[in-house]
């Protein structure tokens, strides 16, 4: 095979391949005086410690953010939700988090990221306006959008405490602990639509979800437990029916599924291609 054959071939290969396959990586925020990072791999169960981030954290939460490297991080109840909440960026290489300010609103336990718009969300828990807010990235106050409850119902305030948006339906959802529901949440004005009910295997209906976490690769939510148990579920079912595949986390309330491109056989076959005619062009030569 001559030279320039090699290398239309394997371009070929590439072009065949111009959609790269992804990877999922999982973070979980540890709750604590200086509260920790850590990456979890699922399909080993092991946690593996990234750093400290150097704020206290109390149900706090991970969001993504645009810039590579970093995430959104909420510190969530500080001094008994006498305290405001503050937003961080978080580098998820070292753990380390810097202020970006603080939301003016305490008991911030939920925060997503909609890339569409490029708005931060966060939901309130038990303190203050209980509610869905917008946050300014670049100061981190925090913009009261309305209540989250069901207009069906009258006085149904529901406090949502893990909070994600999901890539593929587009759409901010979270759910509502005490009431163990999925919920989509309307970004405009906060009402909630229910999506799935809760039922988690082998557990109380009721099992204090901490967080919640999209991962737009495979197409399913993560979650975990104050337990430190994680679940996987499958968004597309009517009931939102957890199945725990780990037990080992520890005190965490915050995750974060961050996607990467991973080269496929494809790209790996056409480097191996173009290899091979710089051989073949050296031994011509």
């Amino acid at each position: 095979m001559t030279k320039n054959r090699i290398l239309y071939a394997a371009l070929v290969f590439a072009g065949m391949d111009c959609f790269p396959a992804h990877a999922s990586v999982l973070y979980a925020l540890v709750n604590g005086a200086n509260a920790g990072l850590e990456r979890i791999d699922t399909s080993t169960s092991s946690v593996t410690p990234i750093g400290l981030t150097g704020v206290n954290v109390n149900f706090g939460d991970l969001a993504p953010s645009p810039s590579p490297g970093m995430a959104y991080m909420v510190d969530g109840r500080q001094s008994f939700a006498t305290v405001n909440s503050s937003l961080y960026t978080v580098n998820l290489t070292t753990g380390a988090a810097s202020l970006v300010g603080n939301t003016g609103v305490p008991d911030m336990f939920g925060l997503a990221y909609d890339p569409n718009t490029s708005t931060i969300f966060g939901t309130t828990y038990s303190a203050g306006v209980v509610g869905l807010y917008s946050i300014n990235a670049s100061t981190g106050a925090a913009h009261f959008i309305g209540p989250t409850w069901i207009p069906s119902i009258p006085n149904s305030t529901r406090e949502i405490d893990a909070l994600t948006y999901n890539t593929t339906s587009h759409s901010l959802v979270g759910i509502s602990t005490g009431f163990s529901s999925l919920y989509t949440i309307d970004e405009a004005t906060g009402a909630l639509t229910l999506q799935a009910l809760l039922q988690p295997s082998g557990l109380s209906t009721n099992h204090n979800i901490g967080d919640l976490a999209y991962d737009a690769a495979n197409n399913r939510y993560y979650s975990e437990d104050v337990n430190g148990r994680l679940y996987v579920t499958d968004p597309t079912q009517p009931v939102f029916n957890d199945v725990a595949i780990m037990n080992n986390l520890g005190n965490v309330d915050g995750l974060l599924i961050q996607t990467v491109p991973e080269p496929s056989s494809f790209v790996l076959a056409a480097f191996g291609l173009i290899g091979l005619a710089a051989l073949a062009w050296r031994r011509r030569a």
